[in-house]
């Protein structure tokens, strides 16, 4: 993981717009290693449902603003979205809505929510279980997984909560870039900033 603490530094001194960083987190010293490195957030998913108080000592010395609850999420066979952790492979038994729940009281700031079951198949968001995380949380929403054209971000228009979109597939292969996403959606009900 040292390769991404000078890919922080490097990312950060180039590019003016807030950089959060994960993978790996265990410990408050870890993330303060990758604020130190020029991230602005930092998020946890894994150590965080190992040991739910990592949240709240992060939240107490970084404060809320700064910390990203990371959640991968698979539809569940029988009902809901389980919670999976070691970047989406391995299920833990969570219903992802009772794990919001339950660490909601720790203060995190944001929530990153990845529908592993859409990521890279670019056919749109998963938008009952958005919503279903939007009616049960007051954290702003980071959705990923599923962005596949620009139409796509459509379904997310009325949807409380979501702040924004990742969008690692469209831009790292070139299928398009941030400026075109703008021009698309000048005349939409859908807020994008300048950054």
């Amino acid at each position: 993981r040292n390769h991404l603490t000078d890919l922080l530094t490097s990312a950060s001194d180039a590019v003016f717009v807030p950089i959060i960083a994960g993978g790996g987190v265990r410990t408050v010293e870890d993330a303060a290693v990758l604020f130190r490195s020029g991230a602005d957030k930092v998020s946890v998913n894994t150590a965080a449902i190992s040991d739910p108080s990592l949240l709240e000592r992060l939240v107490d010395r970084f404060g809320s603003q700064a910390i990203v609850l990371a959640i991968d999420a698979k539809k569940s066979p029988v009902d809901g979205w389980q919670a999976y952790v070691d970047g989406g492979r391995e299920p833990t038994g969570l219903d992802v809505i009772d794990w919001i729940e339950h660490a909601s009281c720790m203060g995190f700031g944001e929530i990153l929510l990845t529908s592993v079951d859409l990521e890279g198949s670019r056919s749109g968001f998963d938008t009952a279980l958005i919503n279903k995380v939007s009616e049960r949380s007051r954290a702003p929403i980071l959705v990923s997984g599923g962005f596949g054209q620009v139409e796509h971000l459509n379904s997310l228009s009325g949807i409380p909560g979501v702040q924004g979109i990742v969008l690692a597939d469209y831009l790292h292969f070139d299928r398009g870039s941030v400026d075109c996403i703008k021009y698309a959606l000048r005349n939409e009900p859908i807020t994008i900033d300048d950054k």
